[in-house]
């Protein structure tokens, strides 16, 4: 397998009320071509602004994304077309994240319309199959959004972000808006298209349990800190640094008769304006030494890939 997308000591901070907010900070990782990658932490950590990096939606502060070893910071107006060609986002609200204006055939057609030069038959050809590629109906495309249900509304984004034939997709939290019983099928759907078209994928969730069913790699986040990242066996098996611990023994048992020990933290989640000189998980982690204080740790490598940055982890 070969690495198609690069992320190297990438930064992003926003400033507010003369603030300084670190959202990403120094974060490094790779993805191979047809791998998914699962993005988890708490609300706050980072994961969605990553995202919306790589996708170029917003400006890093600093840092190198490289996609098939090109920095995509240092393309052109042409470039970034291209390049939009290879990545498309699912977003996670459906709601708010379509034009109400818009019928549903325009909405999933608007990448062929603005990326490539297609006619408009061409352009409705490609929407109807792709419609049904994603669980809509031909009948659905002359709809406005607010005719369909939520997870019908999914299916038009994932349909959008699909017709472009895009090598990447960014699921971020695709199915945390949906009804309980709706996200097992847009699971479904996006696992089946993945295999279909050998698409590499990040997905962002809240929900471990899932994360650890569609994903290959694993990549925790605090603060906008990676503090561990490794396959999906690794990580769920063997979790090394204590908030990945944390997060894992929070995942209800799979056999209700099973006893599982559930860790919980103390204190608030510090603020992402604080200035930490130390482990930015120090103040809540209940093995902290007065290195953790002091010291930042760095992300190393502990066998195979799975990485943790901690000072206690041998």
């Amino acid at each position: 397998m070969s690495e198609v997308l690069q992320v190297k000591n990438l930064k992003k901070y926003f400033t507010k009320n003369g603030k300084t907010i670190t959202s990403v900070d120094n974060v490094s990782f790779e993805i191979e071509k047809g791998e998914t990658l699962g993005i988890v932490g708490e609300s706050g950590s980072g994961k969605s602004t990553l995202a919306r990096s790589i996708a170029r939606i917003i400006e890093p502060t600093s840092g190198k994304i490289l996609f098939k070893d090109r920095d995509i910071l240092s393309f052109n107006k042409k470039e970034l077309k291209e390049y939009r060609k290879e990545v498309q986002m699912i977003f996670q609200d459906p709601y708010s994240s379509l034009n109400p204006r818009m019928r549903c055939g325009e909405i999933i057609g608007e990448p062929l319309k603005n990326l490539t030069d297609l006619n408009n038959e061409e352009i409705k050809k490609r929407v109807l199959e792709t419609m049904k590629i994603s669980g809509l109906s031909d009948f659905h495309y002359d709809r406005y959004p607010y005719e369909f249900s939520g997870g019908q509304r999914q299916r038009i984004g994932i349909a959008r972000a699909l017709i472009i034939n895009p090598e990447i997709i960014i699921a971020d939290e695709p199915t945390s808006a949906l009804d309980v019983s709706i996200q097992a099928q847009i699971i479904n759907l996006l696992e089946d298209l993945k295999k279909e078209f050998n698409l590499t994928t990040i997905f962002i969730s809240h929900d471990l349990a899932v994360v650890e069913h569609i994903s290959n790699k694993v990549l925790v986040m605090y603060l906008g800190k990676i503090v561990e990242i490794g396959n999906v066996e690794d990580i769920f098996n063997n979790p090394l640094h204590p908030y990945t611990k944390v997060l894992i023994s929070s995942i209800p048992a799979k056999n209700p008769f099973e006893k599982k020990e559930k860790i919980l933290l103390k204190g608030d989640l510090p603020s992402n304006t604080d200035i930490i000189k130390g482990c930015k998980f120090s103040s809540r982690c209940p093995y902290a030494k007065d290195i953790c204080f002091s010291e930042e740790p760095h992300l190393e490598d502990k066998k195979n890939g799975h990485k943790v940055s901690c000072h206690f982890v041998d």
